[in-house]
């Protein structure tokens, strides 16, 4: 009985051996990926850009950068996803550039090993205006209001009128008064950062 304890023993013990071999214990990794602000960060809906990132990848785990490696860099700002590959170089850090038509805001991303950092690219429609009147016909010294309604564009919008005689103008709306009869034509324009529109009635 104790002979075949013995050997018992003895088989499992090798059998756990081999079993410790064919299965070595793996090391996880813990990555930080970073994505630096894109060149540039914005632009107009519809229009074709190239955008230009820069990032680094360093492992924690090894406290040692994350060098001669693939990076995956996709853009999710443009009619269609867009996909590219950058290698780190030798001190983890990586560049370059992927380009599109511009669709809306979205991110881009920078992904290496189950880690991933992102950017957001701002995307604006074009600048556009429409003016309306609060009457189609104007009566000799009576005041007529009108109303600017801008869109798309980015960041603050200023007015600017024409053609409203003794009238005056505040912002997006205006007063226009004339002491002589005749067609009379009324423009604004509005200007932002990203251009300027007009309109007329």
């Amino acid at each position: 009985m104790k002979k075949r304890v013995f050997a018992f023993l003895i088989v499992f013990l090798l059998a756990l051996s081999v079993l410790q071999i064919r299965a070595p214990i793996a090391l996880g990794y813990t990555y930080d990926v970073t994505l630096n602000a894109l060149r540039p960060s914005s632009g107009q809906k519809g229009d074709y850009v190239t955008i230009n990132f820069s990032g680094s990848v360093y492992n924690v785990t090894a406290g040692a950068p994350v060098s001669y490696k693939s990076v995956s860099v996709t853009a999710y700002c443009f009619t269609t996803t867009v996909n590219t590959t950058v290698q780190t170089n030798g001190s983890g850090y990586f560049s370059g550039s992927i380009s599109g038509t511009l669709d809306s805001t979205g991110s881009v991303e920078a992904y290496y090993s189950g880690y991933s950092d992102s950017q957001t690219f701002h995307v604006t429609s074009a600048l556009s205006v429409s003016l309306s009147a609060s009457s189609p016909d104007a009566v000799t010294n009576q005041p007529v209001t009108f109303t600017a309604s801008a869109s798309g564009g980015s960041g603050t919008k200023t007015y600017s009128w024409t053609g409203l005689g003794s009238g005056s103008a505040n912002g997006s709306s205006a007063t226009g008064k004339w002491s002589s009869s005749g067609n009379k034509t009324v423009t604004v324009t509005v200007t932002d950062s990203s251009g300027s529109a007009s309109a007329n009635i």
